[in-house]
This record gives C-alpha cells, structure tokens and sequence, in this order.
C-alpha cells in the first residue's frame, strides 16, 4: 500500500514542480541567451541533485541520523525560495 501511495504522491509532486524551473528561468531571463541559462540552470539541479545524495549518505554515515540531511535539505529550500523572490520583477510587463 505504501509504495502506491509514494508512486502517486512523487509522481504528481514531480509533475508539478519540473515544469516550474523552466517557468521561472523564463520569466527572469528572455532574449537569446536563455537556452544556455536553462542549460546552466538544469545543469546545476544535477549537480545539486548529486551532491545532495551524497552529503545525506555523509551525514548518516556520520551521526546515523538523516536529521541534519533533513535541516539541510529544508535549509536549501528556503535559501532557494528567497533568493527567487529576491531576483523576481517587481513589476509585471503585460
């Protein structure tokens, strides 16, 4: 019964948050140039992605709790949430 109910909620969760990167990347960078920042943008996700993986594995492997994984995790979010807000327009061009 888990595994459907993890399969569902990553799946609807992932398809809703994907799309977003390149909304957002869009939304802050137009003009000729945007398909090489979307290329810097998704390479960075990867990188990010990995490294994640491995400094969770690090912790745990160090402190055999993932909850310092989990605080930096949230950290990194909310890092990532403020400095989106921080760089949107301020006013909307129609």
């Amino acid at each position: 019964m888990f595994i459907y109910s993890f399969l569902i909620l990553f799946g609807v969760g992932w398809g809703v948050t994907a799309p977003m990167f390149m909304a957002v990347a869009a939304d802050l960078f137009k003009g000729r140039a945007f398909g090489f920042i979307y290329g810097l943008v998704e390479a960075g996700i990867g990188f990010g992605g990995a490294l994640g993986a491995w400094s969770a594995g690090f912790i745990f492997d160090h402190t055999s709790s993932y909850q310092g994984a989990f605080i930096l995790a949230i950290s990194g979010m909310l890092c990532s949430c403020f400095f989106v807000w921080m760089a949107a327009p301020r006013k909307v061009k129609l």
